[in-house]
């Protein structure tokens, strides 16, 4: 199912969401058909990405390694809005974050 992702500048985007995500009596969707409207902007969404990654790197800062790799799937729900994606599942976004130790 598709669910639409708003934006400040009034534009949205589509994104394609698992079938359990949107609550209440749906019935038949033709395919393609957007179906729900997310409850958070694509903006906040993004943020909400950048404030994990922030997290992350303070978190990874003391390890010793020269090169530190973190990756993480981000999904939209219409219920929840972004979140985590567990590793084994599909996602919407996939953020690869490389921190290389400074000489």
């Amino acid at each position: 199912m598709l669910i639409e992702v708003p934006s400040s500048d009034s534009k949205a985007v589509i994104v394609e969401s698992e079938s359990g995500d949107v609550s209440g009596e749906m019935g038949a969707f033709s395919p393609g058909e957007i179906v729900a409207k997310a409850n958070i902007t694509l903006e906040a969404a993004i943020q909400q990405a950048g404030d994990i990654a922030a997290l992350l790197a303070k978190s990874l800062k003391p390890v010793l390694a020269n090169t530190v790799e973190a990756e993480f799937g981000l999904k939209f729900s219409a219920k929840a809005g972004i979140y985590i994606a567990s590793a084994d599942s599909e996602c919407t976004f996939k953020i690869k974050l490389v921190w290389n130790k400074e000489s």
